[in-house]
């Protein structure tokens, strides 16, 4: 009886974990039997591994054959272990060197014609298996630069399981350092998996803020917005109008342009999402650009949040590949109510819960989100051609009614002209990332980065604004919610990193009350706070 031991690994939820694959040859009628995987999965499994070899022109065994892929409990998806069940049957028959398979990890799926394909999450299961001592691993070329990412595992890359079948019989490649010159090529560039996601977009175009035909009220938000990580909802056509209306998208691009580059933790979580998800760009598998999403209102709860596959990974939705970056929903009053609803509980709380069967993860999303609605449905009501009842109006705004309160900076972009010029793109963008190092050293000893990611009951007890500005909020948020109250000293504190002061001031408060503001359109209010006259002893907010 001849055994061989290989490693591979599957990745429940966001954890990867290590999987033995161990194959043992004995006496008997010639199979193979993989233990460990539904029965179907099982011998499709065995089916198409047997194929690759014998069309690889590689001696497949005549004996009976048992592996067993341990821990069996564990779910497991078929095609990410078969290179491993491959290698551990031909090792248990001698074809090549059993010595330091048990260190190995393998991770790839089989073409019936040898080929070495790519699989999903390479990167999260890589890393679970670096850190429980796995020193050489396995992968398709297409995966190549992705497991390079995590430090300390030397990462080969055949084409074909005849290569790595030669390559470590006559070179011992999978034990030893490479003798053979040939090594396989990078995969080529703009190689995209054949499941890569459509309708989104990676990183935001470079746009110039002085040439972006913006108001002077939406400027001063997106700087608030970039340099705190706060949301933003938008109310305005979508599309520029004639000396209105710059369009909520442009909005957003400017917004995720001005975004610091990611340290190397946020590249690695962006990196783990979009892994999962297998669209990590091979040529750049840590991009240090904040990715930025759209997603069209026809969105599925699925398709936003997430889900879990059958054997428990997860398949991440928009807000999780739009991680340490900008998403856009664009017309939210069209979402359904249930996605609304999700959008909501996971502003409020900060979390998302994917279950499936008794599997079940929390996730910390860490996005900006950038929500726009029109003012009326049919989107004509600057151009004084709108033909909807008020009536009409008020329902239609009243399906986003659950998160108007998640969003803690709302701007009505159709009330002013827009503007060219200002501040250039450079200019701006310095100010932004000086106010987030300011915010930085201030949180260096919390677990929060930025003022939007510090929770209410930090945030009015060890950060409050001094005595006149805290008297100034007292009066004019009495009575109001501690999510409001946290919001608006959030953006308090922003504005004051932005001006490079040690606290926030009365004057902090009144910009801040007026950037949080909700409009009229949404609440029925006839007037807006910078509007209203000032408090007494204080002066008027700037725009």
């Amino acid at each position: 009886m001849s055994i061989a031991k290989t490693l591979s690994a599957v990745v429940i939820g966001l954890e990867g974990m290590e999987v033995e694959v161990e194959a043992v040859m004995n006496a008997g009628p010639p199979a193979l039997h993989v233990i460990g995987l539904p029965d179907q999965v099982a011998e499709s499994t065995s089916r198409r591994v047997r194929a690759a070899a014998l069309n690889s022109e590689i001696r497949w065994p005549s004996r009976n054959l048992i592996v067993s892929l341990y821990p069996a409990s564990l779910p497991k998806p078929g095609n990410t272990m078969e290179l491993a069940i491959a290698v551990s049957v031909l090792a248990a028959a001698g074809a090549i060197p059993a010595a330091g398979l048990d260190s190995t990890l393998f991770l790839a799926e089989l073409g019936q014609d040898g080929a070495v394909r790519p699989v999903r999450g390479v990167l999260p299961a890589v890393r679970a298996a670096a850190d429980r001592g796995a020193a050489t691993v396995v992968v398709a070329p297409q995966n190549a630069a992705e497991a390079s990412v995590v430090d300390g595992v030397r990462v080969l890359a055949p084409r074909t399981l005849t290569e790595l079948f030669y390559r470590a019989r006559l070179f011992g490649w999978l034990t030893g350092p490479d003798e053979d010159p040939d090594v396989p090529p990078a995969p080529a560039e703009g190689w995209r998996p054949p499941w890569q996601l459509r309708g989104t977009r990676q990183s935001a175009a470079p746009v110039e803020l002085a040439q972006a035909p913006l108001p002077a009220v939406a400027r001063r938000a997106i700087e608030v917005a970039a340099a705190g990580g706060h949301d933003m909802l938008l109310l305005g056509r979508p599309d520029p109008g004639a000396g209105y209306a710059p369009g909520r998208a442009l909005v957003a691009e400017v917004l995720a342009a001005l975004l610091p580059p990611l340290d190397r933790d946020e590249q690695m979580a962006a990196a783990t999402m979009s892994s999962l998800a297998g669209v990590l760009d091979p040529g750049d598998p840590m991009p240090s650009t904040p990715v930025f999403r759209t997603v069209h209102h026809t969105v599925s709860m699925t398709a936003l949040a997430g889900r879990m596959t059958s054997s428990g990974a997860l398949s991440p939705g928009a807000m999780l590949l739009a991680q340490h970056g900008v998403l856009e929903i664009g017309d939210a009053p069209e979402l359904e109510r249930r996605v609304v609803d999700k959008l909501h509980r996971t502003l409020a709380s900060g979390w998302i819960r994917i279950t499936r069967g008794s599997i079940a993860t929390m996730i910390q999303p860490r996005f900006q989100l950038v929500a726009g609605a029109s003012m009326c449905p049919c989107e004509n009501i600057r151009a004084g051609e709108c033909s909807c009842a008020p009536a009409a109006r008020r329902r239609y705004l009243a399906r986003i009614a659950p998160l108007v309160d998640d969003l803690p900076v709302k701007v009505l972009l159709d009330t002013e002209p827009v503007e060219i010029g200002g501040d250039s793109t450079a200019a701006v963008t310095t100010h932004v990332w000086d106010a987030r190092d300011r915010a930085r050293v201030r949180l260096a000893d919390t677990p929060w980065t930025t003022n939007a990611q510090v929770p209410a009951s930090v945030i009015l007890s060890r950060f409050q604004p001094d005595d006149q500005a805290l008297e100034l909020l007292s009066r004019r948020l009495a009575g109001t919610s501690v999510p409001i109250l946290k919001q608006v000293l959030q953006l308090a504190w922003t504005l004051t990193d932005l001006a490079g002061l040690p606290l926030p001031g009365p004057e902090q408060i009144h910009q801040a009350l007026a950037l949080h503001h909700t409009p009229a359109a949404l609440t029925g209010e006839s007037t807006a706070p910078e509007q209203q006259s000032p408090e007494p002893g204080t002066t008027e907010p700037e725009r």
